[in-house]
């Protein structure tokens, strides 16, 4: 027997990628946690089952509340930027989340782009990338400035822009 899905709110939503060119292999693709003790985000071609999105406007910050444990939270959170290192992992973190990310108009649809918080000190955003990568789906980074933009990114890689996908359609109905 089914079970029926947990009630959405207008501020729930999924993140996913966008292509920046065309064609795209990482595009449209969810931001999930790989799980099983590791923090990273891998995309697939499905939502997420549990993680339904929300903003804390006040912070910047990306929250994910599972809606079968709503006590719990996670958030999106930046890797650390090492020295002369062009990309660091992006991880979706229990009882955590980064702060300075904000919803920008580019291009005809809105993007997540990171604006500081507490990686930013050594690093800076130049936009998201995908990458076939060590778990079995594609992984995302963030760009930390370190990359010459004249060369081509690593083999497998591409930049994507993260947007939203929101719960409820436009029509009001639930998805």
């Amino acid at each position: 027997m089914d079970r029926p899905g947990p009630p959405c709110t207008t501020s729930e939503y999924w993140l996913k990628t966008s292509p920046i060119a065309s064609p795209s292999s990482f595009t449209p693709l969810y931001l999930r946690l790989h799980g099983d003790g590791v923090a990273s985000v891998v995309l697939t071609s499905l939502p997420p089952k549990f993680l339904r999105w929300h903003e804390e406007p006040a912070v910047g910050q990306q929250i994910a509340i599972p809606w079968k444990s709503p006590e719990k939270t996670f958030g999106l959170v930046m890797g650390q930027p090492r020295d002369k290192y062009g990309w660091e992992p992006v991880e979706i973190r229990a009882d955590d989340a980064e702060d300075g990310f904000e919803w920008v108009e580019e291009g005809g649809k809105e993007v997540l782009v990171w604006t500081g918080g507490t990686a930013m000190a050594r690093g800076r955003f130049d936009g998201w990338m995908a990458c076939d990568w060590v778990h079995g789906h594609p992984q995302l980074f963030w760009l930390t400035g370190m990359l010459d933009p004249a060369k081509p990114l690593p083999a497998g890689c591409e930049k994507v822009e993260i947007v939203r996908e929101w719960l409820i359609p436009r029509d009001g109905s639930c998805a």
